[in-house]
């Protein structure tokens, strides 16, 4: 895929999974793992993810919510 596809795809999974609380974003295994990738496209991936992940799943965090409902 070209660059604007793989930003397409991203913004597309991620829109879907950052509406559950239980996802947890991690790059680490994958920034090991996948050579052909340079470290800037990485970066570029991280900063995706932080956006659209902040964008879908609101201003509060999964955390805070939990936090509120138990009462603590």
């Amino acid at each position: 895929m070209g660059p604007a596809a793989d930003d397409r795809h991203l913004r597309h999974v991620v829109s879907r999974l950052a509406a559950l609380s239980n996802v947890r974003w991690s790059l680490a295994d994958e920034y090991d793992l996948v050579k052909s990738e340079p470290a800037e496209q990485w970066h570029h991936f991280a900063d995706v993810i932080r956006a659209y992940a902040r964008r879908t799943a609101g201003a509060t965090s999964p955390c805070r919510n939990r936090s509120a409902a138990s009462g603590r």
